[in-house]
């Protein structure tokens, strides 16, 4: 999922038949690394402080080139490394508990009109210097989502339909049917979307590695169902779940787990941060 703001959500594959790939696991560890081991740039100001409101969601501004200031809130660490690092929780590996349990609020500020992996690197550096995050990367053997093309089709209809929408650039705006992804109180709306697209959105829900295996080009509007009651009642249950039972029952889509070599972030070091 792009990051809009959403927090980590509870994973689960109740009702996924499990489908175990056993892989050679050639297993390469890099050494332990500082987040602003590479990272020269940092932002002027940064401000990290605690979140107890015991709110559950969690908000952030994207990261986007030109932007000098970067703002989250009710943010665990976890988070923050999902974020910076372009992996999904499962690829996290140690670390003290407090890592997804703490919430924090930031602030951060630089002059200037920085790029994208100028603003990636200065958010590195700020877990470095206010969490003396310290990590290393290896390759584990982790559960991981397939996307499968249908041998009969997907169910065109009332929940799929392709999307020609020429108002719709290339990311998604407010623009009606080019949203991107929309929760509704029972319904997820994916609005001039490709199956790549879908595929990110879904392992940030989830929290687990996705795999677009389906070959399948073009930007589709999808309108799901979804069970969230049944969520809400059954703690083994998330939504993750319900969005993937939704896929693969109203649109046709086939879902897998597997087991696959994956890069993954192990955490050596961690520690609450101290003063502004």
């Amino acid at each position: 999922m792009r990051q809009t703001g959403s927090d980590s959500i509870r994973s689960g594959g109740r009702y996924l038949t499990v489908v175990t790939i056993t892989l050679a696991a050639a297993v390469m560890a890099s050494p332990r690394t500082s987040c602003a081991q590479s990272a020269d740039k940092r932002f002027d100001v940064v401000s990290v402080k605690p979140n107890n409101s015991g709110q559950v969601w969690a908000t952030a501004s994207p990261i986007k080139e030109r932007v000098g200031r970067y703002t989250a809130r009710n943010v665990t660490l976890k988070n923050l490394i999902t974020w910076f690092y372009d992996v999904n929780e499962s690829q996290i590996i140690g670390g003290p508990r407090w890592l997804e349990t703490d919430r924090f609020d930031i602030d951060a500020v630089v002059d200037g009109q920085p790029t994208r992996e100028e603003v990636i690197q200065m958010l590195r550096a700020l877990l470095a210097d206010r969490f003396n995050l310290e990590y290393h990367s290896d390759t584990r053997n982790i559960s991981r989502y397939r996307l499968i093309a249908p041998k009969k089709g997907l169910k065109y209809g009332e929940h799929i339909m392709r999307s020609d929408n020429k108002d719709c650039g290339a990311v998604p705006t407010m623009v009606n049917g080019c949203r991107g992804i929309v929760f509704g109180p029972q319904t997820l709306s994916l609005e001039h979307v490709g199956f790549a697209e879908i595929a990110q959105n879904l392992a940030a829900i989830t929290g687990q590695p996705v795999v677009n295996e389906t070959g399948l080009a073009g930007k589709y509007n999808i309108t799901l169902d979804l069970d969230l009651a049944h969520s809400s009642n059954d703690p083994s249950v998330s939504i993750g779940d319900a969005i993937i039972i939704a896929l693969r029952e109203q649109i046709g889509l086939p879902i897998e787990v597997t087991k696959g070599a994956t890069r993954a972030l192990v955490i050596d070091r961690a520690e609450r941060p101290t003063g502004n």
